[in-house]
């Protein structure tokens, strides 16, 4: 019986050393299938994790964990090769309700049609790709009023049009 145990021990043992030989060989990405007309195809963008090619993506877009809607989020191209950030409009800064004196002051880039959130200290970006999610944190005291639940007078709608008959709403 100590026999047949020794035997298990060993055939167990070296199946793992077999396993762990085996993972440490380099698997290396062939490019070459990637040529077209003779050109290289250039991947070096996607070296990086957090890297998204830039251009206009429609996104779930989130302020304090309050949902914004669906709206189109413009992506640049960033001040280092191989990066990408997210270029928000006038429009949409104007809505969120910061005081006037902050979003005056934040930095605005290529050529004034990017405004920098975080341009506002303790301000955040986060791109959830999986979920096409733009998470954006703004400390409280960035905001012109102090409620977090409150919405800008800029995000307001005008209702929906409707009418009362015998107390039925239509």
């Amino acid at each position: 019986m100590t026999r047949s145990f020794e035997f298990k021990r060993s055939a167990l043992c070296l199946s793992i050393l077999m396993l762990l030989g085996s993972g440490s060989n380099a698997v290396e990405f062939n490019s070459d299938f990637l040529k077209i007309d003779g050109s290289d195809a250039d991947l070096s963008r996607f070296s990086r994790a957090d890297y998204t090619i830039p251009g206009t993506y429609l996104l779930d877009v989130v302020l304090n964990n309050q949902f914004l809607g669906r709206q189109s989020i413009k992506f640049v191209d960033g001040e280092e090769s191989g990066t990408s950030r997210v270029c928000f409009s006038e429009e949409f800064v104007g809505s969120l309700g910061l005081k006037t004196q902050i979003a005056r002051e934040l930095p605005r880039t290529d050529a004034g049609a990017c405004v920098d959130l975080k341009g506002i200290d303790g301000a955040s970006i986060r791109y959830i790709k999986s979920t096409a999610t733009l998470k954006n944190n703004v400390p409280q005291i960035a905001f012109e009023y102090s409620d977090p639940n409150y919405i800008p007078r800029e995000r307001w709608s005008d209702g929906v049009d409707g009418a009362m008959l015998d107390y039925h709403v239509i």
